[in-house]
């Protein structure tokens, strides 16, 4: 496994690459600074310009991108009146209750006229 940190050898070999350029330059003139970083990659092993790149932004102290901040969003309106007013309620009539009769079987088979009138 290889270590990924930055020696300071390299930073500086970085920094030297890119010494002629202003850090407050660095959003207009991208292209100059692309070109500095791929020769400073070519001149370190293992080092990609887009990994100098953010390295140099890191020691410049420069942000990369602006952090875009998440606009506050304002709640909908809520209606006074209900949103559904097309929607009835039924009112069901509550259960009968029946008394138990323990003496008759819970499954009650079908009479015999309830059969023949199936035919």
């Amino acid at each position: 496994m290889r270590c990924t940190g930055y020696t300071p050898e390299e930073d500086e070999v970085l920094l030297s690459y890119t010494e002629g350029l202003d850090r407050k330059d660095y959003t207009k003139k991208a292209k100059e600074f692309s070109i500095q970083f791929r020769l400073a990659a070519r001149h370190m092993v293992g080092r990609t310009p887009d990994a100098l790149r953010k390295r140099y932004l890191r020691l410049a102290g420069i942000e990369s991108k602006p952090r875009r901040v998440k606009p506050k969003t304002r709640p909908l309106p809520t209606p006074s009146k209900p949103a559904h007013l097309h929607t009835v309620t039924v009112k069901v009539p509550a259960a009968k209750t029946e008394p138990i009769r323990w003496d008759e079987p819970f499954i009650q088979p079908p009479s015999r006229d309830q059969l023949m009138g199936r035919r």
